[in-house]
């Protein structure tokens, strides 16, 4: 009867980590702090039909990212590596962050991840995301019951009587 528990219990494991992979991505950039990973700095916005977004990814090479669209979820992952041209005891300063990372981030529209581009230059990822046409993004615009009749008249400051000489 163990044995078939213990099993449940590693299944029930992996759902929940499944779960967890497709819930929200403030969730998962918790996970992966938790597992020792760190996060990076991203910022997104629409340019034409493109999403883009731009990510602070110093001291990585290009080979090292993974870069993955599900749904509406962009997932960015990777790892830095620590340079072993010096050892330890020769810092008297290190700051840099070095090791793997992964963020998670909810994109605004469908986009169409086969003709997505990516670029890495000075540190920054940038991936530019066709918007997909049939993107369901609609504008609603606010009404208002407030007419110009139902508005009281606006004060206007008396005007100078005095005859010019």
């Amino acid at each position: 009867m163990l044995p078939k528990l213990s099993k449940n219990m590693a299944s029930l494991r992996n759902v929940m980590n499944n779960a967890l992979d497709d819930s929200l991505p403030l969730l998962q950039d918790l996970r992966a702090l938790q597992e020792g990973t760190e996060t990076i700095s991203v910022d997104m916005y629409e340019e034409g039909n493109n999403v883009i977004v731009k990510a602070a990814i110093p001291g990585i090479k290009p080979e090292d990212l993974d870069i993955e669209v599900r749904d509406n979820l962009l997932i960015i992952s990777g790892e830095v590596k620590k340079e072993n041209d010096r050892q330890e005891k020769d810092y008297h300063l290190q700051e840099r962050s070095y090791g793997r990372f992964k963020r998670y981030v909810y994109l605004p529209d469908e986009v169409k991840a086969e003709k997505a581009e990516a670029d890495y230059q000075n540190g920054i990822l940038t991936l530019t995301l066709p918007i997909a046409q049939s993107s369901n993004r609609k504008k609603i615009f606010v009404k208002s019951n407030i007419t110009p009749a139902n508005t009281a008249p606006m004060k206007t400051a008396p005007e100078n009587t005095t005859p010019a000489k």
